[in-house]
């Protein structure tokens, strides 16, 4: 009948868009670098960069993705955003027909996208407690994570707990006598 040739039809046209639609694929590894065009020669290195990369994509095509885009990560870990916050929005949201996926390279390749700032140069001191210095102008945080096990930040009756923030170096020291590398 006429109406069976129709839903047919719009089928097949619905078909033939999805299939026309052009895939885009950004790579990033951590040896990458976010001035790289995110292919899989030059991958990016951030996650925050392939966010960017798919705002760029929507803003070159008139608000919409052109197609699905996937975003491959290396193995490794990435920073989220130089130890700040990553805010999912509509800006970066993809579409039942143009979904955007986040996958590891492989099916054994572990990528960890952390959230945190790095701390090194830990150091022990006489008494067992572990200390670092945390560069000028670290934001300030409330958890310290260490070999992926929480750990809690020395403190004393008087000061509560260290001050972050105030635009110097600032010593952090842990009390946990546990190796802290």
């Amino acid at each position: 009948t006429y109406v069976q040739i129709m839903k047919l039809l719009l089928c097949l046209l619905i078909s033939i868009c999805r299939v026309s639609a052009q895939k885009t694929t950004f790579y990033l590894s951590p040896n990458g670098s976010d001035a790289n065009a995110g292919s899989a020669s030059q991958p990016w290195k951030s996650f925050a960069r392939s966010l960017q990369g798919i705002g760029d994509l929507k803003k070159a095509h008139g608000g919409s993705l052109p197609g699905p885009v996937d975003v491959v990560f290396q193995p490794g870990m990435y920073d989220a955003n130089n130890g700040g916050t990553i805010a999912l929005d509509a800006s970066i949201s993809g579409t039942e027909t143009t979904p955007i996926t986040f996958q590891s390279a492989s099916a054994d390749a572990k990528a960890t996208i952390v959230g945190g700032q790095l701390v090194s140069g830990w150091k022990q001191s006489s008494s067992g407690v572990w200390m670092a210095t945390l560069p000028a102008g670290t934001k300030p945080f409330y958890q310290l994570w260490i070999n992926g096990e929480r750990r809690e930040m020395a403190h004393t009756p008087l000061m509560h707990y260290v001050k972050i923030g105030n635009g110097k170096a600032t010593p952090l020291y842990s009390y946990d006598k546990r190796r802290q590398d």
